[in-house]
């Protein structure tokens, strides 16, 4: 078959016969995509189907999605994948790169320059390392959690609702194509204010 990605509405694969399967996100559920959101596919010479997604790498079983290098790969945001002439899968992240070795270990290198050879990484950060930057506006902190938010969590919250996406990066144009995307939890309107 031949297999496409989108970039808000997940994976599809028409098959020899015509038919055409659609592949999403299943949460809470195993053998679904990290993200309806695809960035790249590649196939290593085993003949495996890798997909790369705004939130994570995943590879097709035969039957669904596994996710693929949660706790190794420098950030889930994929940018790219390209295997190359030994069968090793490179994995380019908002991060940082990470190369899967045939024997499934991973060569990781970060943005900071520190590699590892490894089948996982364990990040212990101290307090602040994964905190987003907060807007400085006197009166603000009453609105978080309600109006005010620093992290999607659950993309359905904001279903039909108009939001303003303040934020720098592709993380903001992201969330931004996300939301305007046809899918369950399209936005009414988004204004984007990229910093």
């Amino acid at each position: 078959g031949v297999w496409f990605g989108t970039p808000a509405s997940g994976l599809y694969r028409l098959a020899a016969d015509g038919k055409l399967d659609h592949f999403m996100p299943t949460p809470g559920r195993p053998g679904g995509l990290p993200s309806a959101s695809i960035a790249y596919l590649a196939v290593t010479p085993d003949g495996v189907l890798w997909v790369g997604t705004k939130g994570g790498l995943a590879r097709w079983t035969g039957s669904g999605f596994e996710c693929e290098g949660r706790n190794v790969l420098p950030s889930p945001r994929i940018n790219g994948l390209k295997v190359d002439r030994e069968g090793r899968l490179w994995i380019a992240t908002n991060d940082g790169v990470a190369v899967r070795q045939p024997d499934g270990r991973f060569h990781v290198c970060t943005s900071k320059g520190t590699e590892f050879l490894t089948k996982t990484i364990f990040i212990a950060a101290g307090v602040g390392a994964f905190q987003p930057r907060k807007l400085k506006v006197a009166g603000l902190e009453q609105f978080e959690g309600s109006q005010l938010f620093y992290r999607v969590k659950r993309p359905e919250d904001f279903a039909g609702k108009n939001l303003v996406i303040v934020g720098g990066g592709d993380s903001a144009l992201d969330w931004t194509l996300d939301f305007t995307a046809d899918t369950a939890h399209k936005a009414e309107s988004v204004i984007l204010v990229h910093r």
